[in-house]
């Protein structure tokens, strides 16, 4: 029964450090999230070095550029993390045969990949993995609703 409003106000002025420190305080089964791109780094080594065993949910969608596997192996090694992948149940050659590649975001059958390659792996890792804490790294500057928080 956290109060998230008193929690957000305890926490003003806090470093980002403290604040991972108050969260995994709060945390019986914490999980951090990650696409493996280059800004999820700097979240990733914040709360590694507090919680070196926090579970690592990586939803690998099998679209991932060969940067990125190369980036991921790095930081998974560098940081010796303890990540955890899911990916869809289709594969992605499976995928590619079905929708020709990856579908527009004008092409009706988008969501359906969205669904099968993000949304479907995700629900089934935190159906599995039951965090009660979750970090992300989610920027302010990635959409239209995020520019407005404070």
């Amino acid at each position: 029964d956290l109060d998230l409003d008193q929690a957000n106000q305890a926490l003003q002025g806090k470093s980002p450090e403290q604040i991972v420190e108050w969260a995994l305080s709060q945390a019986k089964n914490p999980i951090i999230t990650t696409n493996f791109r280059p800004y999820e780094s700097a979240i990733l080594h914040l709360v590694a070095k507090q919680r070196p065993d926090i579970t690592v949910l990586w939803v690998d969608s099998g679209y991932n550029t060969d940067a990125t596997y190369c980036f991921a192996n790095k930081v998974i090694k560098d940081l010796d993390l303890n990540v955890v992948t899911y990916i869809p149940k289709q594969t992605a050659a499976h995928r590619d045969a079905t929708m020709n590649g990856i579908p527009g975001i004008d092409n009706p059958q988008h969501d359906e990949f969205t669904e099968q390659v993000k949304l479907e792996p995700f629900r089934r890792a935190l159906d599995e993995l039951k965090p009660d804490v979750w970090f992300n790294a989610i920027r302010k500057d990635q959409t239209e609703f995020r520019q407005g928080l404070d």
